[in-house]
């Protein structure tokens, strides 16, 4: 019934960390000797006790050697596995920045698109401008446009810089949906001047709140 002691050693190497391994270990090693010298005797029939000696003495040298040997190719293995562990964690890793970048590569496509409408309509005033004579009432109404159209471009490259590092945030915040709607209202009115668009708000209700991501907000 020796190897028995194995159970509790296999299960402590594979479980523990290496100080409680090693000290089932030598726990085991040290109630294995004792029994050694602490034990009822059987004696072989015929009197020849000296061969359950010899036998009993290599069953201690067998056990203290595998209880060693199993004691440190587990711990082996168990820093075999935080290695991988760490790998893996460091591949996670490495795979959300690359969605990451994704997800700002595909936000920067949607401000670029955003930044089409205006520089299409500059591109008709300028036109326009063409074959119109300086003073003209018309011609100062278009450069009036123009500076407009030229603002909104700006504001809009300024939050394609600064969209990347409020990504995160944005995917998870809240905003009040009448001020969300109001918000998108107005810049469609300052992309297109020309254009009727109307909208009415329930005041006698509570605004929801809804999550103001920005590809919602493009949409």
């Amino acid at each position: 019934f020796a190897l028995l002691f194995v159970l509790p050693m296999a299960i402590t190497a594979s479980s523990q960390r290496p100080r409680w391994v090693w000290l089932a270990a030598l726990s085991t090693m040290a109630a294995y000797v004792f029994l050694r010298f602490h034990h009822v005797p059987l004696h072989h029939p015929e009197g020849q006790t000296h061969v359950y000696e010899l036998h009993e003495n290599g069953m201690v040298v067998n056990y203290l050697f595998t209880a060693a040997l199993l004691a440190y190719f587990v711990n082996r293995m168990q820093a075999a596995l935080a290695r991988r562990e760490r790998q893996l964690a460091d591949a996670r890793d490495a795979q959300m920045r690359h969605e990451s970048v994704t997800a700002i590569g595909a936000l920067a496509a949607g401000h670029a698109h955003e930044i089409s409408t205006p520089l299409t309509t500059m591109s008709v005033v300028v036109s326009e401008l063409r074959r119109q004579r300086a003073g003209d009432a018309p011609l100062q109404q278009d450069l009036a446009l123009l500076d407009e159209l030229i603002r909104g471009l700006k504001r809009i490259v300024s939050g394609l810089t600064q969209a990347a590092g409020r990504r995160r945030a944005e995917a998870a915040s809240g905003a009040r949906l009448d001020d969300f709607l109001r918000d998108i209202v107005t810049r469609a009115r300052m992309l297109h001047p020309g254009a009727a668009i109307q909208g009415e708000l329930d005041a006698a209700l509570a605004a929801p709140l809804v999550v103001a991501e920005e590809t919602l907000r493009q949409a």
